[in-house]
């Protein structure tokens, strides 16, 4: 069994969709050692069309979940250097200070801001019928 997907959380430029890995273990069949440990106790011995049931029935299934392999497809974080002349800078800084947040997350929320507007504009002439 693969990746499973959680509803969509909307964030500035689009869906994203949370995936996650179940707890299954191929060498016992167990959600995960302590569910094995669990289970064992308990007589469960869940596999993967067990997860998808309990799933499928809306029971909560976040405690057989390993929510350390959860990752957000198109927010992962890539480092980019830009040079900016000096007086971008102080400008920069200056809004920053004003309200009260980091240059980065100015400059973050300037560049999302602008490309949400384009994403806009563009989606408006796909759907012209005037073409």
């Amino acid at each position: 069994m693969g990746s499973r997907s959680v509803s969509p959380e909307v964030s500035g430029l689009t869906e994203t969709w949370l995936y996650y890995k179940p707890k299954l273990s191929k060498k016992n069949g167990f959600a995960s050692s302590r569910h094995a440990e669990q289970g064992h106790q308990k007589g469960l011995n869940m596999n993967g069309k067990e997860f998808d049931e309990i799933f499928d029935s809306g029971e909560d299934v976040t405690h057989l979940l390993d929510l350390s392999t959860i990752r957000r497809p198109r927010l992962e974080l890539r480092k980019v250097n830009v040079d900016f002349p000096v007086w971008m800078i102080q400008e920069l800084d200056h809004e920053s200070t004003r309200l009260g947040i980091t240059r980065q997350s100015l400059i973050k929320s300037w560049i999302g801001e602008r490309l949400d507007e384009i994403i806009k504009n563009r989606t408006v002439l796909l759907d012209d019928p005037t073409d």
